[in-house]
């Protein structure tokens, strides 16, 4: 049986372009944060190696979607719903760091709050 679920936000500042290092999961992680053509994306150096380039920034979504040597999961929360824009990044923008897929907790515990309107649904 699985213990409790690591989840942390990383502290990001609503500006457009900035860096930040951090221990996750006894790994030194280090993530640029920059603005592009009026989205978020993303670098992120694991010891101080490039291991994932130019990520979009987009609500929902996992930064490290492909295979990397990160161990745990990076991604992108925005409280209304929408892709993260900097001028909100710490309020309504988040990026999280899970070492277990914190995504699937939210769409299961979105479920269990939603199972009757879900199953009245299918009857």
């Amino acid at each position: 049986m699985r213990g409790v679920a690591m989840l942390l936000e990383i502290p990001l500042q609503p500006i457009p372009n900035q860096q930040i290092g951090c221990i996750l999961n006894n790994q030194q992680i280090s993530v640029n944060v920059y603005l592009q053509d009026e989205s978020l994306f993303c670098d992120v150096f694991l010891n101080s190696t490039l291991i994932l380039a130019g990520m979009r920034a987009t609500h929902g979504s996992y930064v490290n979607q492909y295979p990397s040597n990160l161990n745990g999961y990076l991604f992108w929360w925005d409280d209304d719903g929408l892709d993260p824009q900097y001028s909100t990044l710490g309020t309504v923008g988040h990026l999280y760091y899970s070492d277990y897929d914190a995504l699937a907790l939210i769409y299961d515990k979105w479920v269990i709050d939603n199972k009757d309107t879900l199953l009245a649904e299918f009857v």
